[in-house]
């Protein structure tokens, strides 16, 4: 039995997409006006990003999709805060991590993308 066992794990390889495929979330907020939505960031695609999901479960009980805010490849999103008078964000962002962070907007989470606010540069 024990070598059936040995055998059976053996062919089971954890897979190495598996192990490589971790997901780190930083900062989360509510919508301010509307707490059934929620935002967040994610490294799900290898860049911090912005997304939004819905905070409720669906009448089937299953979790709404996430959807992405932004679409860095170089910044990283890294504080989000929410408007308390409509459906905007400010979030900071900086560039391949050199902590010389950016201020942005969306105008509306639901309609529009993200603006750059900031254009600092150091040096």
């Amino acid at each position: 039995m024990v070598n059936n066992f040995n055998k059976k794990q053996q062919r089971q390889q954890y897979p190495f997409e598996r192990f490589a495929s971790i997901r780190r979330f930083t900062s989360f907020d509510f919508l301010k006006i509307n707490p059934s939505w929620m935002l967040y960031i994610s490294d799900t695609n290898g860049q911090f990003n912005l997304w939004r999901q819905r905070s409720t479960l669906s009448p089937d009980g299953e979790q709404y999709a996430p959807y992405q805010l932004t679409h860095f490849i170089d910044e990283s999103v890294r504080h989000v805060f929410s408007s308390s008078v409509d459906n905007s964000v400010i979030f900071f962002a900086d560039t391949q991590g050199n902590e010389n962070f950016q201020i942005f907007k969306v105008d509306d989470i639901f309609d529009s993308w993200p603006e750059q606010w900031s254009n600092h540069r150091l040096g």
